[in-house]
């Protein structure tokens, strides 16, 4: 008998020490609003140059509490989940699996959308950190490869060719 009242009072006392914690106040998910809507390079902003890595001339974003998604310049869309699970591109038009991975991190204040393809003996980690001030959007970008199979970081023959800063301006 005086066992069961011990179980129902643990069992009284758990109940409301989870009453207790579902009355703080629910905080709404972060969806990075500031990011939303279609971007235009301008071209005669940013510096640095990335050889034989692409710049799109459109950008065009969307966020949900749970992921980002980028449309480069109409191509389908690149998706990164804001939980850091990384996303495998698909073929948009036979939706086989690419060997591009998609992560998502917050680094510094910034959303860093990182892509990585490998090819052969190297993986190319192209980082994309995202910055946007009012009608501006700000992207630093940073070329990393790695050498597979030890997979280390190389050092590039020509260390500016790493780094790049693109400027995008918000369309009306």
């Amino acid at each position: 008998m005086l066992r069961r009242l011990a179980q129902t009072i643990l069992v009284v006392a758990f109940a409301g020490s989870s009453h207790a914690q579902d009355q703080r106040p629910v905080r709404a998910p972060r969806e990075f609003i500031e990011l939303r809507g279609m971007w235009l390079l301008d071209e005669t902003a940013g510096k640095g140059h990335i050889a034989g890595l692409p710049v799109a001339q459109t950008l065009t974003i969307s966020t949900t509490p749970v992921e980002i998604s980028v449309v480069k310049d109409g191509k389908p869309p690149e998706v990164y989940r804001v939980d850091g699970t990384d996303v495998a591109a698909r073929d948009a038009t036979t939706g086989a699996t690419l060997d591009i991975r998609y992560g998502f991190a917050l680094v510094a204040g910034m959303v860093a959308l990182t892509s990585r393809r490998t090819r052969g003996d190297f993986t190319n980690i192209v980082t994309d950190a995202y910055a946007a001030s009012g009608d501006t959007l700000t992207i630093e970008r940073q070329l990393s490869v790695l050498a597979n199979p030890q997979r280390n970081l190389v050092t590039l023959s020509d260390e500016r060719n790493n780094r790049q800063s693109l400027v995008y301006r918000r369309r009306k």
